[in-house]
């Protein structure tokens, strides 16, 4: 398999363990100082356990019913890759049904022979009816 495809699998399986709540997969990905940010309205966390939580709390109260992944852009330069793609999340939360639209956006190092996420921002760029900055994914 070439390197941009594993990087897309790897960012597949990232979504699919948020969504699952798997986050003992997540903390095996991430790089021990793995840094995520997102924005509106912007937050941080640095480390992979804060990470982790961080991404705990995006799912707490949430009920996703779609998460769609296009167009991926993966560039591979030595040791390091950085990926993005567009996603489309639409979700009840508060008894509200909300829409988001945005980048996800990964750094990855390859290191001992496997691929390991150092950052990830989240720019969430459209949200739809029902929804207000306080309800961006970060």
């Amino acid at each position: 398999m070439d390197e941009k495809r594993t990087i897309i699998n790897l960012i597949e399986q990232v979504v699919r363990s948020w969504l699952e709540e798997d986050y003992d997969f997540l903390n095996s990905c991430f790089d021990e100082h793995v840094v995520m940010c997102c924005s509106p309205p912007f937050s941080h966390a640095v480390g992979r356990k804060a990470v982790c939580e961080m991404m705990r709390t995006l799912h707490a109260g949430r009920s996703i019913k779609r998460f769609d992944q296009t167009d991926f852009t993966v560039t591979v330069v030595g040791n390091r890759s950085v990926a993005f793609y567009h996603y489309h999340m639409d979700y009840d939360e508060n008894n509200a049904q909300h829409s988001e639209s945005g980048v996800d956006l990964y750094v990855f190092e390859y290191r001992k022979k496997e691929w390991r996420l150092c950052w990830r921002t989240v720019f969430a760029v459209d949200e739809g009816v029902g929804a207000s900055s306080d309800d961006a994914t970060c």
